[in-house]
């Protein structure tokens, strides 16, 4: 599959990447975010990449953000709610493959903590893996910190 990629198109999306030839034509469209709650509202990313991802006949979306950890499962849980309220008269729903980077303030700056991917579609929410910026322990206490739960030494 010989695939091109545009930049800044089809109403300013970041980015489409399409097939070379005809068919299947538009495969992906993406959006890139500094600010992970500045996507939701008319207008913005969210509502960008659904537009665009709807009206193309074989297209999923692509979402790359950042997100303090302290609020990362509130953003997820309103992108979800967000992307599965959405209707679709395509054959098949347009997935949302969602990449986020959990950060944390260390002094002034924003320490990448891990980068965790989502698969969203009408129904379910995949998760495809984390992967970690910091050692093992540090992530660790990060997620323990998070969600409130004992991780324990055997689970990652």
């Amino acid at each position: 599959m010989y695939l091109s990629c545009t930049f800044e198109t089809m109403g300013r999306l970041d980015a489409v990447i399409e097939t070379v030839f005809d068919y299947p034509g538009i495969v992906l469209v993406a959006e890139w975010e500094a600010n992970a709650f500045t996507v939701f509202g008319p207008g913005n990313e969210l509502e960008k990449l659904w537009l665009a991802a709807n009206n193309q006949k074989y297209a999923d979306a692509f979402l790359f953000t950042y997100c303090p950890l302290n609020r990362l499962s509130e953003f997820i849980v309103r992108t979800v709610d967000f992307w599965q309220s959405q209707r679709s008269l395509r054959e098949t729903f347009p997935r949302l493959f969602l990449t986020v980077i959990a950060t944390r303030k260390v002094l002034r700056d924003d320490q990448f903590i891990f980068m965790r991917t989502l698969e969203i579609d009408s129904k379910v929410v995949g998760l495809w893996h984390d992967l970690g910026f910091v050692d093992l322990d540090d992530y660790k206490t990060c997620l323990e910190n998070e969600y409130g739960i004992d991780v324990g030494p055997d689970v990652l």
